[in-house]
């Protein structure tokens, strides 16, 4: 299997105020959407994009791990109340796991959240933020690239 593409975007460059698509809001993360986030990284994540564990597992490993801050789970609702997307950082302005649910991709959901992703790590006055993605992820490549991630070598 091949080694994941490292990508960072420096965070001193401008960005725009996220957009996001009618009836798509930024909502404050509560650890009582930790299961139906685990169901939408599971549904995002089904064709190889990413992984992630059991749901006992991944929330274990992830509220206790010391790079957590529950401010820095952003999430995106749909007009239905369900949970969309996920752009989820670690302190270090490291995007650990980040995931819009397939019916909802191509709106404008995920550079949304990237934006807002970059706002939260340039507000804890982080120069940086970096990714790693795989490199058949080529939907994922283009939207960072778009963004202004760049590979690091």
């Amino acid at each position: 299997m091949a080694e994941p593409i490292q990508m960072r975007r420096d965070l001193s460059a401008d960005f725009p105020e996220p957009s996001w698509p009618e009836g798509v809001v930024p909502v404050l993360f509560s650890e009582t959407m930790a299961p139906e986030l685990h169901t939408l990284l599971t549904a995002a994540y089904c064709k190889g994009e990413g992984d992630v564990s059991d749901f006992e597992t991944w929330w274990h490993a992830t509220r206790t791990d010391p790079e957590y801050d529950a401010e820095l789970m952003l999430v995106a609702q749909g007009p239905n109340g369900a949970l969309v997307g996920l752009a989820h950082c670690w302190n270090s302005a490291f995007l650990k796991d980040f995931a819009v649910l397939p019916g909802w991709r191509r709106q404008g959901i995920g550079e949304a959240l990237l934006l807002r992703s970059f706002e939260a790590c340039r507000n804890r006055y982080r120069t940086a933020i970096d990714l790693k993605v795989k490199p058949d992820n080529l939907a994922a490549i283009r939207l960072y690239r778009r963004v202004g991630f760049v590979p690091l070598d």
